[in-house]
């Protein structure tokens, strides 16, 4: 795979903190396109996360909100006002240039 990018030039990430980051970006552009469920995409990055601190601080607000959908928030009916923070997060992330991920 890695001979084949290349041909194709395409850069590979130096290392593993910015394959995170490229990758939590992209889930980010696909719940902002609407293609992903943002409670499953959230799901996903906090399982990069688990394997990885990157002290980011959209990652952490995502984990947080992640945090308050309980079965209260449900019987409150917060359901749809987390899922909207959720969002407005994920579309910060998937703005996140190359440039910046590559330099923070």
């Amino acid at each position: 795979v890695e001979r084949m990018l290349l041909e194709l030039g395409v850069e590979l990430p130096r290392d593993d903190r910015l394959a995170r980051l490229i990758l939590t970006r992209q889930i980010a552009r696909e719940v902002i396109a609407g293609l992903r469920n943002p409670w499953e995409a959230v799901a996903n990055v906090e399982a990069l996360m688990m394997l990885w601190n990157s002290g980011n601080r959209e990652l952490i607000e995502l984990a947080q909100i992640h945090e308050e959908l309980n079965w209260k928030s449900l019987r409150e009916g917060l359901v749809e006002r987390l899922a909207d923070e959720l969002v407005e997060v994920f579309a910060r992330i998937g703005a996140v240039s190359d440039e910046e991920l590559a330099g923070g």
